[in-house]
């Protein structure tokens, strides 16, 4: 252990999504944590030139004690020299712990992930909204559709970030993980990686893999795993704040007759305002602290830059919308 255990990165990538066994044993783990040691060697924590401090203290307690219960009295002994008959009749021992067993590795293939997961929420619910739209008065142009798709894409983020907001915790953790995982320059493969994660039913309601995408982001803008910083708040707020006003203006263009045109005006229009100037002040502070630099700019084009542009994009046809309702003291701006 103390001197680290030769791994591949797909042997590593294996053994945290459990598809295959880990090589520590229990013959050689005896009664010390065999959690923690297989982290440790599926995170190359055996290197110990790596480690700071609490890992390091406790990584080298492990390593000390498995020397102290090899079966040979030399210590400079390795965990190779284990024979292949007792590798053959230890029970091998598997990462268990949740953390671990959900951490962000090389991309996969697997239908039910991060992306697909994201991709039928916005099929799906905007699919919803267009079946009871053509029962209405209401019809399907190009402005009412893009405010249902905006609206569909701001709730699902808005849900990520509240989970943001109530466990930054444990996005400060993993972001301290996926650094040493993905040194600098590597930040496209976490992104890759979080997307095409594999998920369980139970993954997809987790508040932990939601929480997930802003350690991830956290790689081009550590601001995001900072509970101090303007972008961390900015997007918490939102989260807490636009899901009523996005839910209500998607009631507003499907049963017009249900709502008042004066109160989804006044209070859309704050929200699509809300939205788009938190962007823009975000883009802003992304430029001006040069967080781009170090990193290819068309990952940073993708990554950062497309995915905020939407919330740059689609409010002004939202605030065209509610000028109108206000002008006109009805809904007719989507019929």
């Amino acid at each position: 252990m103390g001197r680290g255990v030769s791994l591949t990165y797909l042997e590593k990538q294996q053994i945290l999504n459990k598809e295959i066994k880990s090589p520590v044993k229990k013959g050689t783990t005896r009664n010390w944590d065999a959690h923690l040691i297989n982290a440790a060697v599926a995170l190359d924590y055996g290197n110990l030139a790596t480690l700071r401090g609490e890992k390091r203290r406790q990584a080298e307690q492990l390593a000390a004690q498995m020397r102290n219960d090899a079966p040979s009295d030399d210590e400079e002994e390795d965990d190779e020299s284990i024979s292949e008959e007792e590798e053959k009749d230890d029970e091998d021992v598997v990462v268990e712990d949740d953390d671990i067993a959900t951490a962000t590795t090389k991309p996969s293939i697997s239908i039910l992930n991060v992306g697909s997961i994201i991709a039928l929420w916005l099929i799906v619910t905007t699919s919803f909204c267009i079946h009871h739209l053509q029962t209405s008065t209401s019809s399907t142009s190009p402005l009412t559709l893009s405010i249902l798709f905006f609206n569909n894409l701001n709730i699902f983020i808005a849900i990520c970030e509240i989970c943001l907001g109530l466990n930054i915790s444990y996005i400060q953790g993993h972001y301290t993980q996926l650094r040493e995982q993905y040194p600098e320059g590597y930040e496209w493969s976490a992104c890759m990686a979080y997307l095409t994660m594999p998920l369980t039913l139970r993954d997809v309601f987790a508040a932990k893999t939601w929480s997930m995408m802003w350690s991830t982001y956290a790689l081009y803008d550590p601001s995001y795993q900072n509970h101090e910083s303007f972008g961390f708040f900015i997007d918490f707020g939102n989260g807490l704040s636009t899901i009523p006003p996005s839910i209500l203006m998607n009631v507003a263009i499907i049963w017009p007759e249900k709502v008042s045109p004066l109160w989804v005006g006044c209070i859309c229009l704050a929200m699509y305002w809300q939205v788009m100037y938190g962007a823009i002040v975000y883009v802003f502070t992304f430029m001006f602290n040069r967080r781009y630099e170090g990193k290819q700019l068309l990952e940073v084009s993708l990554f950062v830059g497309f995915s905020n542009s939407l919330w740059i994009i689609f409010p002004p046809l939202g605030i065209f919308a509610c000028v109108s309702m206000l002008r006109d003291g009805s809904l007719a701006v989507f019929q």
